[in-house]
């Protein structure tokens, strides 16, 4: 597929929403989009149709109901709508139908007219531009609960001409595409990396095809190869101490780690740094983490507890938070990444069994923790096995923040394509 893009000068008008070029128009919303539903009674309901349960903001997809039942009337509609929550419409709450389906009369579903392209006005109604617009309209008229088709048929939009809001939206969904792309191949190396974890941890740094030749035993932690020990998670530890509650703020000072900060893939993120309280800072002396302390949450949400990472090479002071137990391995017999990557894998068994799983916080003992069963291998195997893990794990690194930037981008174009401060008028699309 071919893309070029000419430039040229154009010439832009000034309107009641702003500066636009002089070939949009300024049009109310009921000259775009008009009801197209029929209403169906409770007794009528047949219960063949799927019936829409929420259109979450995040992706505009609509989500149904597991349940084929309804004790309220519906709208019925085919594919090829708008579908809106009039409740949530003014937070970007919108999708496109692509089956026959129904939904409360809490929804709206909207046929497009000749002058629009749906799926650019998908991506326009879920743009800030529309929410700026929206808030707008709510300060000058107010809002009660739900915005209905009477309540929004008379906001204006800036519309592009037909073609141009179809070249919008080829940018637009060739960027989403690229982030879908990218968050499948991410999801296909964490499958890999799981397949790989447990083999690695059963037949040791071997391939697939010479597992057959390693000679095997079975231990509390299943089947390891056979010159493997197996030992308590206290007989490769020297220390373990568990971070103190302290005050923190954004000064200067001890950097204060906490859950937060660890990621479910095992690595330190700081993001939304928390220093710790001047008045706290000599206390805290005896709270520092070294290189290569092994960081392990102890208090979380039962599906969050037991997120583990290496403190290493970080240019500030940090001091371990109360949520979290910091353990100073013996470095002459163990990794302390292989540590890493049996808890976050086949030792995850283990850490759910030790668990207290709290109403509101699961927790569990440091005692409890250092009893943990670990296979253990020569050291130079163990840093064969991290290294094959770690190389798996720079590459999901580098798809996530290409995930990242495409979304940046995808959130930046949508608001500037909207708002013509990019224009793409002249983009040529051919095959």
């Amino acid at each position: 597929m071919k893309t070029q893009l000419k430039v040229q000068t154009e010439e832009f008008k000034q309107t009641e929403l702003g500066e636009f070029p002089s070939n949009w128009e300024i049009i109310s919303l009921e000259h775009v989009i008009k009801p197209d539903r029929i209403k169906i009674k409770v007794k009528d309901f047949s219960g063949k149709e799927k019936i829409v349960k929420k259109i979450p903001f995040n992706t505009g997809k609509i989500v149904f109901r597991n349940k084929k039942g309804t004790s309220t009337d519906l709208y019925l509609s085919d594919a090829g709508h708008l579908l809106t929550s009039k409740i949530n419409f003014h937070q970007g709450a919108v999708a496109i139908t692509d089956e026959k389906m129904v939904a409360t009369t809490h929804y709206e579903f909207y046929k497009t007219l000749d002058n629009s392209d749906m799926l650019y006005l998908w991506y326009y109604f879920r743009s800030n531009h529309f929410k700026e617009i929206f808030a707008e309209e709510i300060k000058s008229r107010g809002y009660k609960k739900e915005a209905n088709y009477k309540f929004i048929k008379d906001f204006k939009i800036p519309l592009p001409p037909i073609q141009e809001q179809k070249k919008i939206s080829y940018v637009l969904l060739t960027i989403q595409d690229s982030i879908l792309k990218t968050k499948i191949l991410i999801d296909s190396f964490k499958e890999l990396k799981k397949s790989i974890m447990i083999h690695l941890y059963r037949f040791g740094a071997v391939s697939f095809d010479e597992s057959d030749t390693v000679e095997i035993k079975e231990t509390e932690v299943g089947k390891i190869p056979k010159n493997w020990d197996c030992l308590k998670l206290r007989n490769l530890t020297i220390k373990i101490k568990r971070g103190a509650s302290k005050k923190t703020n954004d000064k200067k000072g001890y950097v204060y780690l906490t859950s937060d900060y660890l990621t479910d893939e095992g690595i330190i993120t700081f993001k939304n740094i928390k220093f710790l309280d001047p008045s706290e800072i000599k206390s805290s002396k005896n709270y520092l983490l070294e290189n290569f302390d092994l960081i392990v949450n102890c208090v979380n949400s039962l599906d969050k507890i037991g997120k583990t990472a290496v403190f290493e090479g970080f240019d500030k002071e940090v001091v371990i938070g109360f949520n979290n137990y910091a353990l100073k391995l013996n470095l002459d017999i163990v990794n302390p990444y292989f540590i890493k990557y049996f808890l976050l894998g086949n030792g995850k068994k283990q850490i759910q069994k030790i668990t207290n799983p709290a109403v509101k916080q699961a927790s569990f003992a440091s005692n409890h923790l250092l009893n943990v069963d670990v296979p253990l291998p020569s050291l130079p195997e163990q840093q064969q096995i991290v290294s094959i893990l770690s190389t798996i794990d720079s590459k999901i690194h580098v798809e996530q923040n290409k995930q990242k930037a495409l979304e940046g981008l995808f959130k930046s174009m949508l608001n500037e394509l909207m708002t013509a401060k990019i224009r793409i008028n002249n983009l040529e699309v051919g095959t």
